[in-house]
């Protein structure tokens, strides 16, 4: 029988370690891999088509972007390309502007045409996955997209009322979208991106959603939410194990005084105060109780619902929830709860700390919990708070 010298076996056996090792590979090559030779192409010929405006190369094709995407920069612009929307060329203003709203990385995407003038005052626009930018002798490059490009598109662009955009959109502290336009500004409703449970803020750029799986629950979950300048609402914190009124939860047009129920709606989170000092860090008005201050239940008073520095003979003591003797109010956010004052209807909602449990009609979280929203409240962001089991959140 033939033998191998040993060590001729032990090459032996580690070329077929090695061919095993590097054999999978080969054969797993995505069927994608020609990709970049059709990017190749497409950059290519889109060069030699714009070759006066672009001038030289300046690199090689380089990949990696998102969504699979490539580009190559030249003297004065670049090119960009993805397997959605081809070869594209941007430069002048219209590329700055691109580069300021984050490149394909932003709002815009990738470029799904060339730029094209000839437009009223001597203007050009250029189309992108996600809207487009206009750019005019007087007014420079400026990008739209969404509600307000819609609302401008339906107002017959350049040529109507508005006339070229002069500057880039920005949020309101009241939540919505603006930008402004030659002959006017563009508002939007109250931004909603990101919420969940289709819920529609009515205002502001801060909203805490207090949420039960039903009206009979007496638990559920506080989240606090913010709309930053992506314009999209993120969620900043989860308390769970947040309660609720001992009867569950009532219609604000159901609420009545004492009846141990939350009131659902949306409302306004005015101030906050507590009867220990104000948390480092708060932004939002916050009032440190004292030994007289109360919250006015009384019905019927001139008081009721309302904030009072001392009892008095319309409003005493005994009809009233003076804070020092509740320890739940350590640290309060004030909910802007029958704000018209309509007897019977309810006073004194709350997001207060735990006490042994269930609320008489208020929300309530941990004491940490209560800092940590009193010191997220600003103040600017006009605060809001919407109340709801989730399947009505939306409702809201």
């Amino acid at each position: 029988m033939n033998t191998l010298p040993h060590r001729s076996v032990v090459l032996a056996i580690a070329f077929c370690a090695l061919f095993a090792l590097f054999t999978p590979a080969i054969a797993a090559t995505p069927a994608h891999a020609a990709t970049p030779r059709q990017a190749t192409s497409q950059i290519n010929a889109a060069a030699k088509k714009h070759a006066k405006q672009l001038g030289k190369a300046t690199g090689s094709i380089r990949c990696g972007l998102p969504r699979g995407g490539c580009y190559r920069a030249f003297t004065n612009g670049s090119i960009h390309w993805s397997p959605k929307t081809g070869a594209h060329p941007t430069w002048g203003g219209i590329r700055n502007e691109w580069k300021r709203t984050g490149w394909e990385r932003g709002k815009l995407g990738y470029p799904v045409s060339s730029e094209r003038c000839g437009l009223r005052g001597g203007g050009c626009y250029q189309k992108f996955q996600n809207g487009s930018i206009h750019w005019s002798p007087k007014t420079g490059a400026h990008a739209t997209w969404g509600a307000i490009r819609w609302i401008w598109k339906n107002n017959n662009w350049e040529r109507g009322k508005y006339g070229y955009p002069t500057g880039s959109s920005w949020i309101g502290n009241d939540g919505k979208l603006r930008q402004k336009f030659q002959r006017g500004t563009i508002t939007t409703g109250v931004l909603a991106y990101g919420l969940p449970h289709g819920i529609k803020p009515k205002g502001g750029r801060q909203l805490v959603v207090a949420h039960t799986s039903a009206r009979s629950s007496k638990t559920g979950t506080v989240e606090l939410w913010e709309l930053r300048n992506d314009e999209r609402w993120h969620r900043t914190h989860t308390f769970k194990d947040a309660r609720f009124g001992y009867k569950g939860l009532a219609t604000a047009s159901d609420k009545r005084e004492g009846d141990g129920k939350t009131p659902m709606g949306q409302y306004r989170i005015p101030f906050t105060f507590g009867t220990k000092a104000k948390p480092k860090g708060t932004r939002i008005e916050y009032r440190r109780a004292d030994r007289n201050d109360q919250w006015c239940a009384r019905s019927g008073s001139r008081h009721y619902n309302t904030w009072m520095n001392a009892p008095n003979g319309n409003c005493p003591a005994k009809d009233a929830e003076v804070f020092s003797t509740i320890p739940q109010y350590s640290h309060v956010a004030v909910v802007d709860y029958n704000s018209a004052r309509k007897a019977g209807r309810g006073s004194a909602i709350f997001v207060h700390k735990h006490g042994k449990g269930s609320t008489a009609g208020c929300v309530s979280v941990t004491e940490k919990q209560m800092v940590t929203l009193v010191t997220w409240l600003r103040p600017q962001y006009s605060p809001r708070i919407v109340i709801a089991p989730r399947g009505e959140l939306k409702k809201q």
